[in-house]
């Protein structure tokens, strides 16, 4: 048969008579492959029959000729270097790939990929900001405290409410008030009962921060400890952490878009199971038909599943505390 007509038959889907002549599809695609022709066929003419195969058989024998052709199949990848990557303009949509069950909201792995978590629980964080956060100071913060109370007491005769504060004023010559100073401050926070006594009776302002700072460090650990664990699990089929990087607009003329772009981790085997899988059917089957990687992954493999801890990791919230205490007090 002339090679120009198996081309011809192949371009008008004439898949049952290819198959009468050659047995199989990819034995025409061997004799043109032979011919040095190959690359001319189209993928998206075979979109009811032969695309799978065509691709399958490029895969196997073409690579080259394979990334040139499944680039315009599939609109979510490129070739970058030795990696294939998967590029989305939201990181969210990786949240398609995860399990949606009672258990495990995808609208909430969602935002926990867009980093858009909102607990409300998290704003009553703690009932005691003597132990939680105070305790847990930095010298380095501790002084800095020190340094908000001194300046905020200035000018304010302390009724002597705690045996400490008693025993202050005492040494300070005048027993019905206290002068708190940087020589008495550090005795004065050692001690639980009097700096709970100044938070409560002068230092509102000052203990509603100390609850924020608290707050929002839990808040931030445990969004950084769920998205750790959504980015693990995603592990399994990409190479976190991916990254934002900025592409040329692909309608637009001199603009370009800023795409968050990850590797996979097996691109070719993913795509090769796909198309074995799926090798003589075409329609709803064919690759072009999900026409994304990330969508044709989600035929081919199990939904991801994470378990959130109810609480972060208290390392991380003390850690919070220190980093984020000068933007409060």
């Amino acid at each position: 048969m002339n090679i120009d007509k198996i081309i011809e038959m192949l371009s008008d889907n004439d898949f049952y008579n290819i198959e009468a002549y050659f047995g199989d599809v990819s034995n025409a695609f061997k004799l043109i492959d032979k011919r040095g022709r190959i690359e001319e066929l189209d993928p998206k003419d075979g979109y009811d029959h032969w695309q799978n195969a065509y691709l399958l058989y490029l895969l196997q024998n073409k690579p080259e000729i394979f990334k040139e052709k499944i680039t315009d199949i599939l609109q979510d990848i490129d070739f970058v270097g030795d990696q294939v990557v998967f590029r989305t303009s939201t990181k969210s949509d990786l949240a398609k790939l995860f399990c949606d069950t009672r258990n495990q909201n995808r609208d909430t792995v969602s935002n926990i990929l867009d980093q858009e978590l909102d607990f409300d629980w998290f704003d009553n964080s703690t009932d005691d900001v003597y132990t939680d956060v105070i305790e847990e100071l930095t010298p380095k913060n501790l002084n800095r405290l020190y340094e908000r109370m001194i300046y905020e007491l200035k000018d304010v005769r302390v009724d002597p409410g705690t045996e400490l504060l008693e025993l202050i004023s005492g040494e300070q010559n005048h027993p019905e008030f206290v002068v708190v100073n940087m020589d008495n401050i550090s005795r004065i926070v050692d001690d639980e009962e009097s700096t709970n006594y100044l938070l409560d009776e002068y230092l509102s302002d000052l203990r509603s921060d100390l609850y924020q700072v608290h707050s929002n460090s839990t808040h931030s650990a445990y969004n950084e400890e769920v998205y750790d664990e959504v980015m693990s699990e995603l592990d399994r089929y990409f190479i976190s952490p991916g990254r934002f990087t900025t592409v040329p607009h692909p309608y637009k003329k001199n603009s370009d878009m800023e795409m968050f772009e990850i590797p996979i981790r097996d691109f070719y085997g993913d795509v090769k199971d796909y198309l074995v899988d799926r090798y003589k059917y075409g329609g709803y089957d064919s690759l072009e038909y999900y026409g994304s990687f990330l969508e044709t992954l989600k035929e081919i493999k199990d939904c991801l599943y994470v378990s959130f801890p109810d609480f972060p990791d208290s390392r991380k919230v003390d850690q919070n505390i220190n980093e984020y205490f000068n933007d409060y007090i």
